[in-house]
């Protein structure tokens, strides 16, 4: 009987520390964090009374409120978060430009490309860790651009403008260098004044007939002629690039790769010309894109722009 009650006591004894071992175990895990109430925390209040998309910019899991960076290597990487606060499926596409030109990047440890395209479902957030690569010493004006519905080809002017959508964070990066240079690039001057402002952004328009949209033409063995209108409807002076984007790869403007211009407040400007290059797909879309105040400076107080990056109305090109 002693040994039975032995047997017993050890048992219970056994089962106590398992048990207790159980529940160091549980303790000693990390609680597990609810991204989507820290990424809510950080949007604008519009975004539970209507249906949005939000954008921000993060640390790993922490929101980012810096916009300025002084760094010493060669990368830098942050997450862009999308929110889909609507009822619908989302299509977009990336972009990275440094200044005005597009620049190659890598998603997680996805290959290393100058665009990602990905899909968002309804009520969902979308995380994507984005590095940029190769930074040499100098200034890098940063622009993440995503444009919506990729796939998605203008046939009517309705379909055509509301394409011209996007979403853009801005930050600047200071490798090895303490302030932004006060050197700017050579201004295009041959962009030939407005008598009024009717345009807001960057506009194409078809050549005979000033103002109306182009959103569909016809290549052939022709070239498209057409007119790039860009206005300021802001009261402050800006300063920007105009990017032209064929199948969302970076293509001449003429005879450039990006034009460097300014406008007044209220001021529009125009320039015509010819759409001559080669076509490899049979449907291409060709658009426009203004990325405002590259060398404005930002930072956690100030992460606003007098004006945001806009985008043309996208034009389908058949071949």
């Amino acid at each position: 009987m002693l040994i039975l009650k032995q047997l017993f006591i050890s048992c219970i004894v056994t089962l106590l520390l398992i048990l207790s071992g159980c529940f160091n175990e549980e303790s000693t895990e990390e609680p597990k964090i609810d991204n989507d109430e820290t990424y809510e925390s950080h949007e604008q209040p519009i975004a539970e009374l209507e249906e949005v998309y939000t954008l921000g910019l993060y640390n790993k899991g922490d929101f980012e409120y810096e916009r300025t960076f002084e760094i010493e290597h060669e990368s830098f990487k942050r997450n862009i978060v999308l929110g889909n606060k609507t009822s619908k499926e989302g299509s977009f596409i990336l972009l990275i430009f440094n200044h005005g030109e597009q620049m190659n990047f890598k998603v997680g440890d996805g290959k290393v490309s100058n665009n990602y395209r990905f899909d968002i479902k309804k009520e969902k957030y979308k995380d994507l860790e984005v590095t940029l690569l190769n930074l040499e010493d100098g200034f890098h004006s940063i622009t993440y651009v995503l444009l919506n519905d990729p796939e998605e080809v203008p046939n009517d002017y309705e379909t055509s403008m509301e394409l011209a959508d996007l979403f853009s964070i801005r930050v600047n990066l200071l490798k090895n260098i303490d302030n932004i240079p006060e050197e700017r690039p050579n201004l295009f001057t041959e962009g030939i004044e407005s008598e009024e402002r009717r345009i807001h952004g960057a506009f194409l328009s078809k050549k005979e007939v000033p103002y109306e949209t182009l959103y569909k033409e016809d290549m052939g063995e022709k070239e498209i002629p057409y007119t790039l209108f860009y206005g300021n409807s802001h009261s402050e002076k800006i300063d920007f690039y105009l990017v032209a984007l064929l199948n969302y790869q970076q293509t001449q403007l003429g005879t450039d790769d990006f034009l460097y211009d300014t406008l007044e407040t209220d001021q529009e400007k125009s320039i015509s010309l010819d759409f001559n290059l080669p076509l490899k797909e049979e449907s291409n879309s060709f658009q426009v894109l203004m990325i405002p105040t590259p060398f404005e400076p930002v930072s956690k107080e100030k992460t606003f722009l007098p004006q945001d990056p806009s985008a043309s109305n996208r034009v389908l090109i058949l071949k």
